[in-house]
């Protein structure tokens, strides 16, 4: 839907490569379901396995010790073997798909941002609320203990408007955690469940091992899109109400939210790691 609406807003020659892009939206979200059940598939014949395997332990249990000892070895190697062939986990993202002319309508409303304030070395618990999402945690009932990575986070002033439409980009290609977009109090995201609050409008990254983890807020919402890679563009419409940002090293849309999504002033916002480790 989001894509429907990017080219609407361009010429009509470009219908063509639309549906091209739209099919292979389409081919892709296939690929991936088949994964899925793949998957699925393999993972019930494990735990098969597993379970026989189990019931297999427990019915020894009342043999005499010699032939539990006899026929041990080979369930023990049974077992082993089941392990190492674990069925391996889905990546569901979708690759960045290029919007022809996206960069070039978006720069037309290039401002430059000035983060006015600015706080560095500070434990924010916005990324710890992803955490606790993934793991389906109620993030109002969630103790936050302080934790080793500090951040560093910078706000402009709220309700600084000097167009209808402005679009500006943030560097987000030397930290592992980060948070852009807008808000309308910048210090009111330093504790607690941040991304739950209203009037709050990020994207947000965190990589924990080899995993990214790509969500919006207002409400939280976990996208399945490409990484983006050293820059993401944020385009504010205060006219419609309505917040994007640009995957800009693939002039593609990552996220759009719906028009009249907000009426009050607001600020923008960048967050990102202090260090990387």
């Amino acid at each position: 839907m989001m894509i429907h609406g990017e080219y609407k807003k361009v010429h009509p020659g470009l219908h063509e490569i639309k549906t091209m892009q739209l099919g292979l939206l389409s081919d892709h979200r296939k690929f991936i379901e088949d994964q899925f059940q793949e998957t699925e598939h393999a993972m019930l014949k494990k735990h098969k396995e597993l379970h026989t395997i189990y019931e297999e332990l427990l019915n020894m249990c009342y043999k005499p010790d010699v032939e539990m000892l006899q026929e041990l070895g080979d369930l023990l190697f049974r077992s082993k073997s089941v392990q190492l062939r674990m069925p391996v986990p889905v990546n569901p993202v979708y690759h960045a798909i290029p919007i022809p002319g996206l960069m070039s309508r978006c720069n037309k409303f290039r401002v430059k941002i000035s983060f006015h304030n600015e706080i560095s070395n500070h434990d924010i618990m916005m990324f710890k609320n992803v955490q606790s999402l993934k793991l389906g945690c109620d993030l109002q009932d969630t103790y936050f203990s302080p934790g080793r990575s500090k951040y560093f986070a910078a706000w402009g002033i709220t309700g600084l408007q000097t167009s209808v439409k402005q679009y500006w980009e943030v560097d987000v290609d030397k930290s592992l955690d980060w948070a852009v977009g807008m808000c309308r109090r910048g210090p009111s995201l330093m504790n607690g469940p941040a991304i739950l609050k209203k009037g709050v409008f990020l994207l947000l990254h965190q990589k924990e091992n080899n995993f990214n983890t790509l969500l919006t807020t207002s409400p939280p919402t976990f996208l399945y899109s490409e990484k983006p890679l050293e820059r993401v563009g944020v385009h504010v419409d205060f006219d419609c109400g309505s917040v994007s940002f640009v995957n800009v090293a693939k002039s593609s849309l990552i996220w759009r939210y719906p028009d009249n999504s907000f009426r009050c002033p607001l600020t923008p916002f960048y967050c990102t790691e202090h260090t990387l480790s």
